[in-house]
């Protein structure tokens, strides 16, 4: 009997194995991290998603699916600069120090107009806009309406669901790339916030480089109906005209960005390219009914401009040094459009482009290289 009494007494007494112990440091020690990896992509935020740069760190805008929702939200501005990757090589600072405003961009890779709009309506909940300047694309007017808003945004970084943070906040990427990126770019290379979003760095530019990609040799497609984009048209600009409407206090600066002649020779052989020509004037005309909007056509029907392929590294995607040239354009009042000439610029696009398919008829493509 004693003896199982000391038994007893000692197996009570045997201690907890060494695996329950390490379980517990294990799961204490692990909070410990993910707290502390929390808290430090909190503090930092390269995504703007919670606050604006701490520590004087600047705004390193690189990303466009990931942070324009943050920068709207949370950084200091007064004007939006919108539009597609055609966009993306626009300096803000040229804009910002004519027009006397801080300007953010917000843009999309195949932005449609409905998210365009969302993004206005965002900033228009957390900051009065002095104004917007909208790079006009031609090829997203056909887009259904509120299709695509979500192409070109991260999900959980654009809605207001708390649970999914845990994608950022736990995020190896943001941890070891994003922050140190961050702090890198604004204290080692004397980051301009102007350039937003650039991507002249990792592009080349000049004609081998265009026309590698050129080839027009093939059947072209019947010319479609001027209409054909008619119905999704009118509901984009309906759209955008209620935004017009509704912020009198804002101006609306249009401009049509410079898409070289080779774009507009791939529309003409896909049969839109009278379509396209068709939705410009019907959306200008639209859009020039209203007092808070003015409209220039930049640099978009400047035959030299288009025909320089050292300005381009695909049909479409420009140097900053054109869209540079293109804002100083209409910066100097020149290019604006009115009721009583939009059609005549528009149609300028036309007859360069018909110069175009008649000489590339007659000649080949040697007269591209010359």
């Amino acid at each position: 009997m004693i003896k199982n009494k000391q038994r007893q007494k000692e197996k009570n007494n045997i201690p907890q194995s060494d695996g329950i112990y390490f379980i517990r440091n294990f799961a204490t020690i692990s909070i410990v991290l993910l707290l502390l990896i929390a808290g430090i992509v909190i503090l930092f935020d390269p995504f703007f998603h919670y606050h604006a740069p701490f520590f004087h760190l600047a705004s390193v805008q690189t990303k466009h699916e990931y942070q324009v929702n943050g920068a709207i939200q949370h950084l200091e501005y007064d004007s939006l600069v919108l539009g597609s990757s055609t966009a993306m090589n626009i300096n803000n600072t040229l804009l910002d120090n004519f027009y006397q405003c801080k300007s953010i961009k917000a843009v999309g890779g195949m932005a449609s107009p409905s998210l365009l709009c969302q993004y206005i309506e965002k900033a228009y909940r957390y900051r009065d806009l002095k104004y917007i300047f909208y790079s006009f694309d031609v090829f997203v007017l056909s887009f259904d309406l509120n299709i695509n808003t979500s192409q070109g945004q991260i999900q959980y970084l654009a809605n207001q669901n708390i649970l999914d943070d845990a994608n950022y906040l736990w995020n190896k990427d943001v941890l070891l790339q994003e922050i140190p990126d961050m702090i890198t770019t604004t204290y080692l290379h004397d980051y301009d916030e102007g350039t937003s979003y650039n991507f002249c760095q990792y592009e080349s530019f000049g004609t081998n480089k265009v026309l590698s990609f050129y080839f027009p040799d093939g059947e072209i497609t019947p010319m479609a109906t001027e209409d054909i984009h008619l119905s999704a048209m009118k509901a984009n600009i309906g759209y955008i005209s209620e935004l017009i409407k509704t912020h009198p206090e804002t101006e609306f600066i249009f401009f049509l960005p410079s898409y070289s002649i080779l774009w507009w020779d791939n529309a003409y052989r896909e049969g839109v390219s009278d379509a396209y020509l068709f939705d410009l004037k019907y959306s200008i005309k639209e859009l020039l009914q209203y007092d808070n909007v003015t409209f220039y056509t930049g640099l978009f029907n400047d035959k030299d401009t288009i025909y320089n392929f050292d300005y381009y590294c695909d049909y479409i995607h420009t140097s900053e040094q054109l869209n540079q040239l293109s804002l100083e354009s209409f910066m100097q009042g020149n290019g604006k459009l009115t009721l009583e000439n939009y059609e005549i610029e528009i149609e300028k696009m036309r007859t360069i482009l018909n110069e175009f398919e008649q000489r590339l008829l007659e000649e080949g493509t040697d007269f591209l290289y010359e």
